[in-house]
């Protein structure tokens, strides 16, 4: 089990010199997205969360090239915008060649470990190297 922590502050000034506006969270850029009329905020949204999926994905595999990783559980804001990155974030992932179970943290961000601990307790997952 080993928790990570994504910092997405280089996603906000991506957001903040594409568009000239600043912004403080990856929620933000959500609620642009979601709710947003117009196509152009629509697609730089899109930009940034489909670059964030597919970041996620070779950051796994470049710390984890031979391990076989069973579950991933996305907590905090970064997991409640699971659905904007998750297509880009599986493509790549199966682009490496990995079968990883995602999820979303049930209990929040400060949960994230102790639900991965019970995982691990119930299932019996453990890393294989």
């Amino acid at each position: 089990m080993l928790k990570i922590i994504f910092h997405v502050y280089g996603y906000i000034n991506i957001y903040d010199a594409i568009t000239g506006r600043s912004i403080s969270s990856v929620k933000q850029i959500a609620i642009n997205f979601i709710n947003s009329k117009d196509e152009n905020e629509k697609d730089i949204c899109n930009y940034i969360f489909l670059k964030f999926g597919e970041n996620i994905a070779d950051f796994i595999a470049a710390i984890f090239p031979t391990v076989k990783l069973d579950i991933i559980i996305f907590g905090g804001n970064v997991g409640k915008s699971l659905n904007l990155f998750q297509p880009s974030f599986n493509m790549k992932l199966k682009q490496y060649g990995y079968a990883i179970d995602i999820q979303l943290s049930l209990l929040g961000e400060d949960a994230t470990v102790l639900e991965a601990t019970g995982l691990c307790k119930k299932n019996q997952y453990y890393v294989h190297a």
